[in-house]
């Protein structure tokens, strides 16, 4: 799991301004304006090989982020969220998982 938490010592991003928007690159680019940092945390963990992205700043509101790293990087990515006070930290941890389960099948039939 992929946990976004304040950086100790450093002041919290500026509330946001602007009205929303989203924008996406292929090779380590996040615009977010007006989002909230439980949204960030997710964005995160898809770009972290889909491991699930949690929020644990204590922030409440929303945001502006301009993202920029490197892929495959962690150290880029890590000066990127460092701009804004926060960091990214790989934990592991045991979550609640749902399982479906099929009370009923039939196979189905071919029309006549």
């Amino acid at each position: 799991m992929l946990v976004l938490a304040r950086k100790p010592g450093t002041p919290a991003p500026a509330p946001s301004t602007k009205e929303r928007v989203f924008s996406m690159g292929r090779s380590g680019r996040i615009v977010l304006d007006h989002a909230s940092m439980k949204e960030v945390a997710r964005l995160l963990g898809r770009f972290g090989g889909g491991k699930p992205g949690v929020d644990e700043t204590g922030l409440a509101g929303f945001y502006d982020f301009k993202l920029e790293w490197m892929p495959e990087d962690a150290e880029s990515q890590a000066a990127a969220l460092a701009a804004y006070g926060l960091e990214l930290r790989a934990e592991p941890r045991k979550v609640p998982v749902l399982h479906a389960r099929l009370g009923h099948f039939e196979a189905a039939t071919e029309p006549r």
